[in-house]
């Protein structure tokens, strides 16, 4: 599948890129959907998968809920349209509080 091809479909932003994140970015890759990978942890290897267009380090969310939303908000310009797919309760609990 062309590049292309790719950007006219809606990218999925999947929040967290550890074990979980990395099934859900492989799942959504297969199926050529678009991914932008969001991680708070530089042990997290999802964000370097081949599925990924994207990638950005984010602030913990678990210790500063606050700076992680403003982190989703500036991406919020540039992937509007963009599904958010939390993949833990780290980023589950500030997303669908706020």
């Amino acid at each position: 599948m062309t590049q292309k091809r790719l950007f006219n479909k809606t990218p999925a932003i999947v929040l967290g890129c550890h074990k979980i994140g990395l099934g859900i970015i492989r799942a959504l890759g297969e199926e050529h959907v678009p991914v932008i990978g969001v991680y708070y942890n530089k042990m997290d290897m999802a964000h370097a998968s081949r599925y990924v267009i994207a990638s950005y380090h984010c602030p913990h969310p678990d210790i500063n809920p606050t700076a992680f939303l403003s982190s989703l908000l500036d991406l919020s310009s540039k992937w509007s349209g963009s599904v958010l797919i939390p993949s833990d309760d780290a980023t589950l609990i500030p997303v669908s509080k706020y």
